[in-house]
């Protein structure tokens, strides 16, 4: 795969709310610091179901309830 496709991956998996991927800084031997590696937290799959039923309820359009006649 091309690491633009990879980072697609990655994007979409953070959006589901399934990993988070944060940068690392790594310094040389020189005392340069650079940009080191992504750190990859794996969340429980509860977490992702849950965002995802979140969304899905505030995607519902409000439901207007009849007034009951007297």
């Amino acid at each position: 795969m091309s690491a633009y496709t990879v980072a697609k991956y990655i994007r979409q998996l953070e959006e589901k709310r399934l990993i988070d991927a944060e940068p690392t800084k790594v310094r040389t031997k020189s005392g340069e610091v650079r940009n080191g590696t992504l750190l990859f937290t794996i969340h429980p799959i509860q977490k992702a179901v849950n965002y995802k039923l979140e969304q899905n309820l505030a995607a519902l359009p409000e439901q207007k309830h009849p007034r009951k006649k007297k």
